[in-house]
């Protein structure tokens, strides 16, 4: 052997001893570290190794939890959902599952398995991981039930550095609009209704009308269809002008017409949840705000034959109590608790949502639910049609055209039957979009603007730092509006305030001091709310005392008496239709302290819908708008649904002015009837004078 062979041999010796020497002395090290270390100073020097070997390394590992603390990560279940969309025959093990409420197969990785996906180019490496650890237990508040875990999952996604922008910025986001995308594809549409009062309960719906198969005449249904196409993609121009991303409808006409049917249709249409809200299960106005903030967005709320759902017919007698059986009823939800609901503050709580309602008598529903901005859309559900009963031959019996047609199409108009009785023969608000004179919008920004800077002059003169503002109006003026207005503008919470659900002056009291300071408290429709009218605090009935929940003088007490000064910048906001019901106690200063008319539309605030919703800020027409606005007295809501039916600024300022001129029309009547009716009321007065 050549002494250089035997140099070699020697210096491998030496190097392999050399490990074996390294190696002994890491593991005395490491039994040494885990016996007497802290395992601070181990996770120390554990993690310092990790980062020294990584500088040498040029891939980049981005980890995805599959919760963040108790919260789902979104982020994991849109690449779990997207991984198993993209399984590839290269993939050795792969999990399946299915729910008993879903039609499809449920494909995803395993744990400890790997997939190779490519992006732009880009070879990004995904693997699933799973850690034990000790079980948590965490308690679930919604339905007071309890889990546990033991294990922590992860997604474990890996490219070179050079990358991490595209990752991060694009690849990320693509998975998540996939996921998206494939959640609506692959969703099963549901329809909720409640149970307990204050929560909802979910089936399928498997109801299967579809607008190519309603019996319902071409038009009306092309313009249905037309109007939910132009709802839905029109996100932005929503909030451009300040409205919630709602539309209503109103589905009018005889039992029997189609009215669920399209309703069904309309939720397979958009792929839409539809939650079933039966007004005469729901408690209190409260309870329903409850239920209002649980439905999901990209969702349809029905409440059918609304004309006998609560007390909505009647705002006269909208009161706390009615005498039934001598015994005492509770309205379940008053109307002004409703009217909130429908365009009020709590109508901005989600985004995507239809609100549909359905009578057989739409004469008997109060005139402050028919207007713009409650029920946009009203459709009549007429008897069956010539073209709803060739519908129906086709759907039923799979035919287009037969001998007897003619003289069934004659009888069909006299015999006035609907579709159901033919089926057996074949079945954000701000003040810069705000539509109100420019000077009224100045001064309640000015107004506002003085309170939150005198903070140490309110304190000079010995007064509690808050404001009270009264908006009176008709419905349909943008009173909620301008309080959402203020809201934005002062970065104030709301809290609304529903006086009718409140028992007692003492339960008013401690609402008021858990309120936040910086804050708009508002009550809505005060002359419907509670027994304000009245200053005595009991009546006596029979010789029975029932107390008022909340009484004049507690209330008084409230705005600025001694409880008044429990909290610092405060601003009150009371809106009614009819201030001349109103208690002349709540009207002084001090108590409501800027009284604000939210009048009918005026030339100012036409031409500022017309910026929000045509882009436009002169035409020809204008000076003709603005010359029979004021005799029209039509409200901005009203004008914002006429200006929301075309694009096109000739047409839909056209339609304007035909509006305007059915409404004078309609305002010369009322009047003329109404001076008939006081001539009759005066002729009458005076017979009975000349009687006595």
């Amino acid at each position: 052997m050549s002494s250089s062979t035997e140099s070699k041999m020697a210096m491998a010796k030496t190097v392999v001893s050399s490990i074996g020497s390294v190696v002994a002395a890491s593991m005395v090290v490491r039994s040494v570290a885990r016996d007497y270390l802290p395992s601070e100073f181990q996770d120390y020097l554990y993690y310092g190794f990790r980062n020294f070997i990584n500088k040498f390394f040029r891939q980049l590992t981005v980890v995805i939890y599959e919760f963040d603390g108790i919260q789902e990560n979104d982020i994991y279940n849109a690449a779990t959902l997207y991984l198993g969309s993209r399984i590839s025959t290269k993939t050795h093990r792969i999990k399946i599952n299915k729910n008993t409420s879903e039609e499809n197969i449920n494909i995803a990785m395993e744990i400890k398995d790997e997939f190779v996906d490519i992006f732009n180019g880009v070879k990004f490496k995904w693997s699933l991981v799973c850690k034990e650890q000790p079980t948590i237990k965490y308690h679930n508040y919604n339905n007071g039930g309890s889990t546990s875990r033991s294990d922590q999952r992860s997604l474990e996604l890996t490219f070179h550095r050079k990358h991490k922008d595209l990752a991060l910025n694009e690849y990320l986001s693509f998975i998540l609009n996939d996921a998206k995308t494939r959640k609506r594809e692959d969703k099963t549409v549901k329809i909720f209704t409640t149970q307990y009062e204050t929560e909802w309960t979910s089936v399928n719906l498997d109801h299967p009308a579809k607008f190519a198969t309603l019996a319902m005449d071409i038009d009306v249904k092309e313009r249905v269809m037309k109007d939910l196409d132009r709802f839905v993609e029109r996100r932005e121009y929503y909030r451009k002008v300040g409205k919630a991303w709602k539309r209503g409808y109103l589905l009018s006409g005889p039992p029997g017409t189609g009215k669920s049917s399209l309703v069904a249709a309309m939720a397979n249409y958009l792929n839409f949840d539809i939650y079933d809200l039966e007004l005469t299960d729901i408690r209190s106005n409260s309870d329903l705000r409850r239920l209002l903030v649980t439905t999901a967005n990209r969702s349809i709320v029905v409440v059918e034959d609304i004309d006998c759902s609560a007390e909505l017919h009647d705002r006269e007698d909208a009161k706390e109590v009615v005498r039934e059986n001598d015994q005492y009823q509770e309205y379940r939800v008053t109307l002004s608790g409703f009217l909130n609901f429908i365009d009020g503050l709590w109508s901005s709580c989600g985004d995507e949502r239809i609100i549909i309602f359905t009578t057989n008598r739409k004469d008997k529903l109060d005139p402050a639910l028919l207007r713009p901005g409650r029920m946009d859309v009203h459709i009549n559900m007429s008897y069956c049609t010539q073209s709803g009963f060739r519908l129906l031959a086709s759907n039923y019996l799979g035919i287009t055209q037969h001998s007897l047609f003619e003289q069934i199409e004659d009888l069909i108009g006299e015999a006035e039957v609907t579709p159901a009785e033919a089926i057996p023969i074949y079945h954000p608000a701000t003040f810069a979009t705000l539509a109100m004179d420019t000077d009224v919008k100045e001064k309640v920004m000015k107004d506002l603007d003085r309170f939150v800077e005198r903070r140490e002059y309110y304190r000079k003169v010995g007064k509690a730092w808050k404001r009270g503002y009264l908006l009176y109006g008709p419905p349909g003026t943008g009173k909620s509006s301008l309080v959402a207005a203020m809201a934005n503008y002062l970065n104030f919470d709301i809290y609304d305030l529903e006086l009718t659900d409140i028992r007692s002056n003492a339960e008013l009291r401690r609402l008021l001091v858990t309120t936040a300071n910086r804050s708009i408290l508002v009550v809505e429709d005060i002359d419907c709310s509670a027994e304000l009218h009245d200053r005595e605090e009991v009546v006596r009935d029979n010789g029975k005392q029932e107390e008022y929940r909340v009484t004049l003088s507690g209330f008084l007490n409230f705005i600025d008496g001694l409880w008044s000064s429990c909290g610092d910048e405060r601003i009150i906001v009371f809106t009614t239709n009819r201030k001349e019901k109103l208690d002349p106690a709540l009207l002084r200063a001090g108590r409501m302290d800027v009284h604000i008319n939210m009048s009918y539309c005026t030339p100012s605030g036409f031409r500022l819908l017309a910026s929000n919703y045509l882009g436009i800020t002169q035409h020809d027409l204008f000076e003709e708008i603005e010359d029979l606005i004021g005799e029209a007295e039509v409200t901005p809501a009203e004008v914002a649904e006429q200006l929301l039916q075309e694009d096109d600024p000739d047409i839909a300022l056209g339609g304007l002015i035909e509006f305007f001129d059915v409404k004078r029309k309609q305002n010369e009547e009322t009047k003329a009837k109404a001076k008939d009716l006081a001539a009759k009321e005066i002729e009458k007065s005076e017979i009975v004078r000349e009687s006595v």
